[in-house]
């Protein structure tokens, strides 16, 4: 059941607003050939597998994926408001789940609506395909200080234990006991091990919601919440001091600018997808590039994550 329709006039609030958009884009079918080809046994190294999917071909690096490993992707050309997480943040970061190997295969723990759910490896990486590149991208994390086989184990039965209980979709990026958005999920799924403070909580005031001199909240008509509203995204997930990089192709460890995000966008078809989605003439959105910073809204915080380690 999608929202129920506002009042003729009434602008949205955050939450209400965010429930809107999200449920318009939130669609995928999964290709059972694309499923298949990484539900087999579970295996210490993923030896590079090619999967199709209904938008191509898909190819997974060959990388040794471990249960706990946090896995941060874009969504650009499956759920247009990623540009708007992403601008706000200054990073390519939309979305953040966390993998287990599972007897099924590969699979994703992650909040997204409507509740917290479970998806296998290729399904989530789908998401993160990009026009001209026959691999997805995304950017693989692992704890710094190795989990412990009862820390994996006890992760796997919080996040379980959430997906069991459906717990819902948070649209507001204010904390919420009762609902999480993608990065509280994990952020929660964590803290029930002892592994407490996985991406820095910080005033909603310090994210840049005026990127591209506010187009997009205004195109997505979203009311925001107090500027004292304290918030997890998943770009301080991924440059978490916890968190070491096991792979990345998406830019880590520094702040990104309105232009580079645009020009990410345009050229990986986000842009095309945003359009046809919100029935915008093309023209109208590249105009954005032409007056984007090019210059992030702030400095790299001093208490991220300082160095890539890992790669």
């Amino acid at each position: 059941m999608g929202p129920t329709p506002l009042a003729a006039g009434r602008r949205p609030g955050y939450a209400e607003g965010m429930a809107i958009v999200k449920s318009s884009f939130r669609s995928l079918v999964l290709s059972a050939a694309m499923l298949s080809a990484l539900t087999g046994p579970v295996q210490a190294a993923i030896a590079a597998p090619v999967v199709r999917a209904r938008t191509g071909i898909v190819r997974i690096p060959a990388l040794s994926f471990a249960t706990g490993d946090v896995i941060a992707i874009s969504e650009m050309r499956h759920d247009p408001t990623t540009l708007l997480f992403e601008a706000a943040t200054a990073s390519r970061y939309g979305h953040v789940g966390i993998v287990t190997n599972t007897e099924e295969g590969l699979e994703v723990y992650h909040s997204m609506p409507p509740y917290a759910q479970k998806t296998p490896l290729a399904y989530f990486l789908n998401r993160a395909q990009v026009d001209g590149l026959p691999y997805p991208q995304f950017t693989l994390l692992r704890h710094a200080e190795p989990l412990t086989r009862g820390e994996r184990e006890g992760l796997v039965d919080a996040m379980k234990d959430m997906v069991a209980r459906r717990v819902p979709f948070n649209y507001s990026w204010a904390m919420n006991p009762n609902s999480v958005n993608c990065s509280q999920f994990v952020r929660r799924a964590f803290e029930a091990i002892g592994r407490s403070g996985l991406g820095e909580l910080s005033p909603i005031s310090l994210s840049n919601f005026n990127a591209f001199d506010g187009a997009l909240i205004k195109l997505f008509k979203i009311s925001l919440p107090p500027g004292d509203t304290l918030n997890v995204s998943p770009t301080k997930i991924v440059h978490s001091p916890q968190l070491k990089v096991v792979h990345a192709q998406l830019p880590v460890g520094r702040m990104l600018s309105d232009a580079e995000i645009f020009k990410a966008w345009k050229t990986g078809g986000g842009l095309a997808h945003l359009a046809q989605t919100m029935r915008i003439p093309i023209e109208n959105l590249e105009a954005w590039g032409k007056g984007a910073s090019d210059r992030p809204f702030s400095d790299y915080p001093s208490s991220w994550r300082r160095s890539v380690t890992g790669l």
